[in-house]
Order: structure tokens, then sequence, then C-alpha cells
């Protein structure tokens, strides 16, 4: 008994956590969350996703909309939240 309540904590140990709470964006990265989004050329490779590899054209997908949002902070006078460049994958 003890072997099996031993087994679950540790299991329990293992469950996925759910992710930090992100904070509120302010109303310039929000607007720029929303550009981003609406980029052309993250729409192109939306429409692009039918035909080719998933994985890597929703790899570049997130990559031209951070893209977009770092070059709308960066116009909008906002900094960005960090100041380290993204790991390219």
């Amino acid at each position: 008994m003890k072997m099996i309540l031993a087994l679950m904590l540790v299991l329990a140990g293992c469950a996925a956590r759910p992710s930090t709470p992100r904070v509120a964006d302010s109303p310039e990265v929000a607007a720029c969350r929303v550009e981003a989004r609406n980029d052309p050329e993250r729409r192109l490779l939306l429409q692009r996703h039918a035909t080719g590899n998933p994985m890597q054209i929703n790899r570049m997908i997130e990559e031209a909309e951070q893209a977009a949002l770092s070059n709308c902070l960066r116009r909008s006078s906002g900094s960005e939240e960090g100041g380290v460049e993204r790991i390219r994958r």
C-alpha cells in the first residue's frame, strides 16, 4: 500500500504543470499583436500551410508573427519584453 502511495506521489510530481499566467498586455502591445496577426507574410504562410510541411510552416508562421510584433513595438517606441533576441531554430 505504501508503495502504491509513493508511486502515485511520484507520478503526480511528473504531471504537466500549468504555465504561469501571462501578464495583461498594455494597449500598445495589444495593438501590435493584432497588427502582427494580420501581417501579410504571416497570411501568405497560412495559405501555404495546406500544401507544405506543417511543422516547418508552423515554425515559419510563428517567426513571422514574432518579427512583425517586434517591428511594431520598435516603431511605436514601446520596448520588447526582455532584451535578448529569440533563439532561432
